[in-house]
């Protein structure tokens, strides 16, 4: 089998993939259970919030999204989610940094302004969310936007697969070359 084989073998491959990742976010329901804000007031270093009892339905995964307006700042969270009828808690935390300037270069950027962890596996229930914040006290506030979600679309293990399909195609075809070029030196001569 030639490599032009093994690489149309993997376009298909990653087609099929790609096709199955679609149909399955696509049934995502991806449903919002709570949505607030966290506000650190002007010249303060910290925030804390507790939420309302929330309650989650359903099956499936729980995103924890957050989005903070930062510039030249970061953000840490330190996140329990707590189930309210046997007091298991999930603990999470979480760092959002955005930074950036102009050098000899140009312009440049680093970290981001949002995150999202993602909680494979929350049985259904009654849950309360605490979070502590902390940041570098500056004159402006800071307003952390903070959303749970419910069967979020999950993208991760789909680029995994790419990658592993990859690995393995290119074990295959180097595989076959070197079978190749020894049946073509191990050919019995004509003399």
């Amino acid at each position: 089998m030639d490599s032009r084989k093994y690489l149309q073998a993997f376009v298909y491959f990653c087609l099929l993939a790609l096709t199955l990742q679609i149909i399955s976010s696509g049934r995502a329901a991806e449903r919002k259970v709570w949505e607030g804000f966290l506000i650190i007031p002007p010249n303060s270093a910290e925030g804390s919030l507790e939420t309302p009892p929330i309650r989650i339905e359903g099956s499936g995964n729980l995103e924890i999204r957050q989005s903070a307006p930062l510039q030249d700042r970061w953000l840490f969270t330190d996140l329990a989610l707590i189930n309210r009828s046997n007091g298991d808690t999930i603990h999470l935390a979480r760092e959002l940094s955005y930074y950036s300037g102009t050098d000899y270069d140009g312009r440049w950027s680093e970290g981001s302004q949002r995150d999202d962890a993602l909680l494979a596996e929350v049985p259904p229930g009654e849950y309360m969310l605490q979070i502590e914040a902390k940041t570098e006290a500056k004159p402006e506030g800071l307003t952390d936007h903070i959303m749970l979600v419910r069967d979020a679309p999950f993208w991760g293990n789909f680029w995994l697969l790419l990658i592993g399909l990859f690995a393995i195609t290119l074990l295959a075809a180097g595989l076959a070359e070197q079978k190749r070029k020894r049946s073509l030196y191990s050919a019995p001569s004509n003399r």
